[in-house]
């Protein structure tokens, strides 16, 4: 079975430069949530509602997968805290008690 990117140079060469910018649009995805957590210090939101309220330059199918990324660096990196409210997992700046 062959890969219709074997069979396309052309859609090869466009596949490669989208994973190669992969990393740039997750860290401009996470330069855009920490500067609206500077502003709004005392939020919190879903993947979902981060994706479709926080960053407006893309659509929510496009931006869920680059926002979950960038949430995720954003935990990893102490800077977000991630809390089960109902079920769902909510992100925010500060540690609640």
């Amino acid at each position: 079975m062959r890969s219709i990117l074997s069979d396309s140079p052309e859609l090869t060469n466009k596949w490669m430069r989208d994973m190669a910018s992969q990393p740039v649009k997750v860290e401009s995805i996470a330069k855009d949530i920490r500067e609206y957590f500077r502003g709004n210090p005392h939020a919190g939101d879903t993947v979902e509602g981060i994706a479709s309220w926080w960053i407006t330059k893309q659509s929510m199918n496009n931006a869920r997968d680059l926002v979950m990324e960038a949430l995720e660096m954003l935990v990893l990196e102490g800077e977000l805290h991630k809390r089960v409210y109902g079920g769902r997992v909510i992100y925010v700046r500060e540690a609640l008690h």
